[in-house]
């Protein structure tokens, strides 16, 4: 026998002739290709956030709401750290994944859903920032946040730290930041309300110097955050340098899921490199340097003095490249043999076959046929015939789908190369 026939063989023994899948009983994934950008031969390993509309896989009864059955992972099924906020809620979501590094020709990640429903939740938002914190436990970690000047409200409330800063006497724009600062290129990604009263922005941490980014009384629009607020006390909204930016729609006192990306230069100038509200679709990636404050470090700020600032959730990472990202199609998971019609019995050979696949049935044909890999993806389909050209797909073992008026089955064979 054929020296590479019979390893092949013996690799795949023990393998069920339905197809395989990276979790076992989950019911469909899809397929999502991150591309370095033009100007860009690869992306070092990063977290990149993925648009993606939970909520209708939520109201389609595909994903349970709190997304304990989905899983991300790449081509080879090693598990991919990823978050995700407001699963049944948002349809204008993101999927944060830590992924590897992305080469030229693009990287393939796979999202699989519709598992057990005692699948365990594998959302982690710890394994996927440098920093974060998503306030579940109800009680603030003072080791992670700190709050400057006196405040009325600061607390942990149903997956929220809410913050409202003192009014009155000792100024207004008291905030809450992370204790951590961060001297290289960082990307804050969070989901917060932004109002008159509520801003955010970045801050330093050798003393209260920051960047606000704040809304010019609706001059542009009323929900357009426009104006750069410099803040080096707590004594009132800062001033404006007459800087327009980001010029990005953020709609008032929602809870948008916000990207804000900047470095240091040499010159301990804050540059801003991209202002994204996944929320509403607005982003720029202009950048804008600041002259007129030195900065140490970075670390976003949420400030308040009316109705509390809300944040569902902090997390800090490296800023990479953004890659391109496009998305395939969604794909059922064949995870069974079907229902072969009453009496019928079905024969497929040669098995091994290198370039033609038999298929003798004893009473009533199939209407239709289909090919599929054995992570599920549908590789061919055509109307039935006896005899089915397989010349064209790579060595492995595949599942052939074999269609009914009445229901389907599945065979398996192996695709080997010629001798």
């Amino acid at each position: 026998m054929n020296k590479h026939l019979l390893t092949l063989m013996i690799a795949l023994m023990g393998i069920p002739l339905a197809a395989q899948n990276c979790f076992e009983n989950f019911q469909y994934f899809q397929t999502i290709t991150l591309t370095p950008p033009a100007g860009h031969s690869s992306i070092e390993p990063s977290t990149v956030a993925i648009p993606f509309n939970t909520k209708a896989l939520v109201d389609e009864g595909k994903l349970q709401a709190e997304g304990a059955d989905l899983r991300i992972s790449d081509s080879n099924c090693t598990e991919l750290p990823f978050f995700v906020q407001g699963v049944d809620e948002r349809v204008m979501n993101v999927l944060y994944v830590k992924v590897p590094e992305i080469p030229s020709e693009g990287l393939e990640i796979q999202l699989y859903y519709g598992g057990p429903v005692n699948s365990q939740n594998q959302i982690n938002g710890e394994s996927t920032f440098d920093f974060f914190d998503d306030f579940e436990d109800g009680v603030i970690d003072e080791s992670k946040w700190e709050a400057i000047g006196e405040y009325d409200v600061w607390e942990e409330n149903n997956g929220q730290m809410r913050f409202t800063g003192s009014f009155g006497n000792g100024g207004i724009f008291k905030y809450v930041a992370p204790k951590i600062g961060f001297t290289e290129p960082v990307t804050f990604h969070f989901s917060s309300n932004a109002s008159s009263s509520q801003v955010y922005g970045v801050a330093d941490t050798a003393d209260i110097k920051r960047v606000g980014l704040r809304y010019d009384s609706g001059l542009v629009s009323y929900d357009t955050l426009d104006i750069i607020a410099l803040m080096h006390d707590t004594l009132n909204g800062g001033s404006s340098p007459g800087i327009d930016y980001p010029f990005v729609q953020v709609p008032r006192n929602e809870l948008n899921l916000i990207a804000i990306s900047a470095f240091l230069d040499a010159n301990k100038k804050l540059n801003l490199t991209r202002f994204e509200n996944f929320s509403s679709g607005g982003y720029n990636a202009d950048t804008l340097n600041l002259q007129q404050i030195d900065f140490d470090v970075l670390r976003p700020f949420f400030a308040s003095f009316g109705s509390p600032n809300i944040i569902e959730f902090v997390g800090i990472c490296p800023a990479g490249v953004t890659p391109e990202i496009s998305y395939g199609d969604e794909q059922e998971i064949i995870t069974g043999l079907g229902q072969i019609p009453s009496g019928e019995h079905i024969k497929i050979y040669p098995v091994p076959t290198s370039h033609f696949l038999n298929i003798q049935v004893s009473n009533n044909p199939p209407k239709q046929i289909s090919i599929y890999s054995l992570n599920g993806q549908k590789i061919h389909e055509q109307a039935f015939d006896q005899m089915v050209d397989i010349s064209f797909l790579e060595t492995g073992k595949y599942i052939l789908e074999l269609i009914y008026p009445e229901g389907a089955t599945t065979k398996s064979f192996v695709k080997i190369a010629d001798n």
